[in-house]
């Protein structure tokens, strides 16, 4: 129950900020504006199905992906 209420507000919360900003005359809804829904859902479905056990671990993974993106952010 508790974490259909967090939905409900979360999604509720994320269209009244779409909403206002429509109002105001805003023109071009920033994309990230426009994914704040979505992402809500994906994360609140997410920790529903979470069942207490802790994943594979990814250490190495997070290790490398850093010093990668920050290589890319410089090239690009």
């Amino acid at each position: 129950m508790r974490m259909a209420a967090m939905a409900v507000l979360c999604v509720w919360q994320h269209t009244w900020v779409l909403q206002g900003a429509l109002d105001h005359g805003v023109q071009a809804v920033p994309i990230v504006v426009w994914m704040l829904i979505p992402a809500t859902l994906v994360s609140v479905l997410l920790v529903a199905l979470y069942n207490g056990k802790r994943g594979p671990s990814l250490k190495w993974f997070f290790y490398a992906s850093y010093p990668m993106h920050l290589a890319i952010l410089l090239i690009f």
